[in-house]
Formats: structure tokens, sequence, C-alpha cells
């Protein structure tokens, strides 16, 4: 990369790792932490996206929620505790995103 384009894309670069995002680091850790579940049997709590199958509220479709991952796929998704409005809300853009995924399943 010549000198004049790593000046042009400084600020981008600075945006990233200046701000916090970690993506990658994220990814990373969260990749290991999956693999050691899989293969030592280290159960461990991970926030992502899942089929809820109606065991979060009673939401039955994917969605970003913390579990419990262990060597035989996902054990136990955790519930937040959250007040009615809240559930409310979420079963509400639960369904939503669902209706725009229906022509791609």
């Amino acid at each position: 990369m010549s000198h004049d384009s790593s000046r042009k894309c400084q600020p981008a670069y600075e945006a990233c790792h200046f701000s916090g995002a970690k993506t990658a680091v994220g990814t990373a850790k969260a990749t290991l932490k999956l693999l050691q579940a899989i293969t030592m049997g280290h159960d461990t709590l991970i926030a992502g996206q899942v089929h809820a199958g109606g065991a979060f509220y009673g939401i039955d479709s994917t969605i970003g929620v913390p579990f419990i991952m262990g060597n035989k796929g996902v054990e136990k998704i955790v519930e937040l505790p959250m007040v009615e409005e809240e559930k409310a809300l979420l079963k509400q853009c639960a369904e939503h995103v669902n209706q725009k995924l229906k022509p791609f399943l």
C-alpha cells in the first residue's frame, strides 16, 4: 500500500481502533469458547443467535439471546429479567424479523 493510500485509510482505522470496536477479537474469543465447549466439555455462557424454539419468553424464532453452550450444543437458553412491556416489544420485534425472513426460508 502506498503512503498516500495508507494516509487515506487512517481516519477509518482510527474510528474503528479507538472506538473500542473489537470485532475480530470478539469473534475469535467467541470461536475459542465454542471450541472449548465442544471439545473439552466446558459449558460456557454465550450471547449469540439461536433458534429459541419458545424457550425465551415464548419466542419461536432465531434471536440473539444468552445461552449455555456445552459439548452437545445449546444446553439452555437463559431468560433475562424483563418487565411485561419489554417482553411484548421483544416478541413484536421477533415476529417482524420472521416476516421479513419468510421469503428466504
